[in-house]
């Protein structure tokens, strides 16, 4: 992802949501829209913002569909999957605040050189574990890569970034292309 800004309503750094979510800075960007670092003024922690691009926002539809999925990923509890907190709809654009990991990711981590196999060893059974766990509940990631695995402070991994993820229930919305939610 790059920390370059997209165009998302308005819900940029300098924008309080909801009157808790202060969003401070763009940490990036991706196919599917903006993600901001926010400060929850209620909770004092520092979390994610993710905001959908302007064109893909722009339809009622999408922007209850994007709630609707981010309300349904929630039940996704796991000890490496990165956690969603809040989702909701402000002045028509669809957000959702996930915790934040100041560990970086796997992409930063191989920039910086290979990893030891005792590390990539270490980290694979809680990323398989959670690959495995989000099967059983019949949603299928889609888009794993290094840029998607984030640390913690202290380096545990958690899969995160389940924008392009094809949820398997009967009757669900699903998903072929990339940039769009379930």
């Amino acid at each position: 992802m790059s920390a370059e800004p997209v165009t998302t309503r308005g819900l940029g750094p300098g924008t309080t949501i909801e009157g808790r979510y202060r969003v401070t800075d763009a940490l990036g960007a991706g196919g599917m829209g903006a993600v901001y670092g926010a400060d929850d003024v209620r909770l004092g922690r520092r979390v994610v913002v993710k905001v959908p691009h302007m064109g893909l926002g722009n339809s009622q539809a999408f922007c209850r569909r994007f709630v609707h999925e981010m309300r349904r990923m929630v039940e996704l509890k796991h000890p490496h999957i990165v956690k969603i907190l809040d989702a909701g709809q402000v002045g028509g654009t669809p957000y959702a605040i996930l915790e934040y990991l100041d560990g970086g990711t796997l992409e930063d981590r191989l920039r910086r050189g290979p990893e030891t196999p005792e590390k990539v060893l270490g980290w694979l059974p809680h990323i398989a574990g959670a690959l495995d766990f989000i099967h059983s509940k019949h949603v299928v990631h889609r888009d794993i890569k290094p840029s998607n695995i984030l640390f913690d402070r202290v380096g545990n991994p958690y899969l995160a970034d389940f924008g392009i993820a094809k949820l398997l229930d009967q009757g669900a919305t699903q998903l072929t292309q990339s940039g769009m939610l379930p």
